[in-house]
């Protein structure tokens, strides 16, 4: 199983000191630093207890398009994507997150990442979910086994620079 792990990097910024969440591997943060479109989010403290950090958290809109892109690059392209879009034909296939309780029944709208659009048995174009969130009650955002794979190869692949540095 393949799941999400978040690393946390203490930065300062503006004066302010922040903890930086990324999915980024600390070893990776510590020889290249952090671009701004890689960092999921911000915590003001790192909370007693693990189950809080949903209640602090920050989102990063530009990690939201960096997750947008690696779906409309990457994702778009998987056999099991095309082959469910053939046989759907026309209408809309959606990307549910896998933390949801209810994966295979009526999900709740922070657990819906987007869907794709399908016309002809073709992928036209994905559309993000705007109420979908990266950190939820249920914890970090769950792609899937392989997707989270591919993501995780994404985000190390992805060049950063010195702007941050732990």
């Amino acid at each position: 199983m393949s799941k999400l792990t978040l690393n946390i990097v203490e930065a300062e910024i503006n004066e302010r000191e922040l903890f930086l969440v990324t999915l980024a591997s600390k070893k990776k943060v510590e020889l290249e630093g952090l671009i701004s479109n890689l960092i999921l989010g911000s915590l003001p403290f790192i909370p007693n207890k693990e189950s809080e950090i949903h209640q602090i958290f920050q989102e990063n809109k530009e990690f939201r398009s960096t997750l947008t892109s690696f779906i409309n690059t990457v994702l778009i392209r998987q056999d099991e994507l095309i082959n469910q879009a053939k046989a759907q034909g026309t209408g809309w296939i959606y990307l549910i997150d896998q933390r949801t309780p209810t994966p295979q029944g009526e999900t709740p709208p922070e657990d819906i990442i987007g869907g794709f659009q399908i016309e002809n048995g073709e992928i036209l174009k994905f559309t993000p979910n705007t109420k979908h969130t990266l950190i939820s009650r249920s914890g970090v955002f769950d792609l899937g086994n392989s997707a989270n794979k591919l993501l995780l190869q994404y985000v190390e692949n992805s060049k950063f620079n010195t702007d941050i540095k732990s």
